[in-house]
């Protein structure tokens, strides 16, 4: 049957001086009886306002056609992981595995996992605030009456900290399309839900605050803080990705892009230093960045000199707790800050990483990742350059002034969005308010 559901496109590859085709099942399943390539790739084809869309290179399943020989024997049409050439006898082994599940016959090799794959569950975590709650924001206002300094300061304190433009959702989609492995995905809040979120899905974990930090820490506003503590979630995977809202998956993912099969966690460095640290006015980020450098210079005697991209964090629960143990004073410090200050360390975002890098415990990675700042006045050419989808992950970072009109800035953001994650993800409530 080669009807096919209407969301899927059938395409054969430019091989052999022909051109790219791309078309329904139906319509190019018939086309090519008369001639059938050895490879084809049938691929989502979601429509967006009527229209066709594309969800990227890896998305698609790989379809290729064997030849037989008079020996019995196949023949692959191309390289595999696997094997060039099947004999009767291997073929006579077939076993069955289940593939989303759908049982299909296959070899034993192919059935097993490799060495060079990840065969550990791995987790998601997300922080979120809405910053539209009134009763959240007189919460923050008033914990800032006593305070001064860097707390003051609307790079620690400021509400651009905490708008939303609804990118968790698309975020959450993006693991739904690029990366369905991921076990479960745990929302950490401020005893806030999002509207559209069906948190019994059981996938979805919702965790408070109050589940993980110490109640003199709260209320918070500080994400350093809660960064110190997201290692205290009940049944968190050892391995865990960590996920700002503003981070979105820009293709399909492998576990291996985060984690080595042994479970090493990948960290990418950026090119952007750390500098010396004598400046009073540094944001708070870099001011976190030199007191991590403090702690692992008297700790290790090695000096960390780059921050990390603004990207999805891999991290292991073990190698928290060793910070949060050899560290003690420090992170305890910085889980009491309600804001971010001048003696924050940065946990899940520099710290543990470098710390992975001394230990033996992590390894270093140059991931394909793009880093748009929405306040900029050329924000719908980069959104139009990210539509190649051929970044691993995309970052859509905020600022306090802008250069789009308010009103003009959602509409480009919710476009690019359902534009480049159409499908809704399972745990997308259908009542939502």
């Amino acid at each position: 049957d080669v009807g096919g559901a209407a969301y899927l496109s059938l395409r054969d590859p430019a091989h052999h001086g022909w051109h790219e085709r791309r078309g329904t099942l139906a319509d190019l399943a018939a086309d090519l009886r008369r001639g059938l390539t050895a490879t084809l790739y049938v691929e989502p084809w979601p429509l967006v306002d009527d229209r066709p869309g594309l969800l990227g290179e890896g998305c698609g399943v790989q379809v290729e056609f064997w030849e037989g020989e008079p020996s019995g024997d196949l023949l692959a049409p191309g390289p595999n992981p696997y094997a060039t050439r099947i004999g009767a006898e291997a073929r006579a082994a077939a076993v069955t595995a289940s593939v989303a599940g759908v049982d299909v016959p296959t070899l034993p090799l192919m059935a097993s996992p490799s060495v060079t794959e990840c065969r550990f569950p791995v987790d998601v975590v997300y922080t979120w605030v809405d910053g539209t709650d009134e009763a959240w924001d007189d919460a923050r206002r008033a914990r800032l009456v006593d305070l001064a300094g860097t707390a003051l300061t609307r790079e620690a304190s400021g509400r651009a900290r905490f708008v939303d433009h609804g990118e968790l959702r698309y975020s959450m989609r993006s693991l739904h399309l690029f990366a369905p492995w991921v076990r479960r995905i745990h929302l950490v809040t401020a005893g806030q839900v999002p509207d559209w979120l069906d948190t019994g899905h059981p996938k979805i974990n919702l965790v408070d605050h109050r589940d993980i930090l110490p109640a003199e820490a709260l209320p918070t506003f500080n994400s350093h803080a809660i960064e110190t503590a997201l290692h205290h979630i009940e049944g968190l995977a050892e391995h865990f990705v960590y996920l700002n809202d503003d981070i979105l998956l820009g293709r399909p993912q492998r576990p291996e892009a985060f984690f080595s099969p042994s479970g090493m966690t990948a960290v990418a460095l950026s090119p952007m230093t750390v500098d010396l640290g004598d400046d009073v006015g540094a944001p708070p980020y870099l001011m976190a960045a030199w007191n991590n450098r403090a702690l692992l210079e008297d700790a290790f005697g090695a000096t960390l000199s780059h921050t990390l991209l603004h990207a999805p964090q891999s991290l292991r629960v073990s190698v928290l707790e060793a910070l949060e143990a050899r560290f003690s004073e420090a992170l305890s410090a910085t889980a009491r800050a309600p804001f971010r200050s001048a003696t924050d360390v940065s946990v899940t975002s520099s710290l543990a990483q470098h710390y992975g890098l001394l230990t033996g415990t992590a390894f270093a990675v140059e991931p394909t990742h793009a880093f748009v700042d929405i306040s900029n006045a050329d924000l719908e050419r980069r959104l139009r350059v990210l539509r190649q989808r051929d970044r691993d992950s995309i970052c859509l970072a905020d600022h306090h002034d802008h250069a789009l009109r308010p009103e003009r800035l959602e509409v480009v953001l919710h476009e690019f969005l359902e534009d480049y994650y159409p499908v809704a993800a399972p745990w997308e409530s259908a009542t939502e308010q």
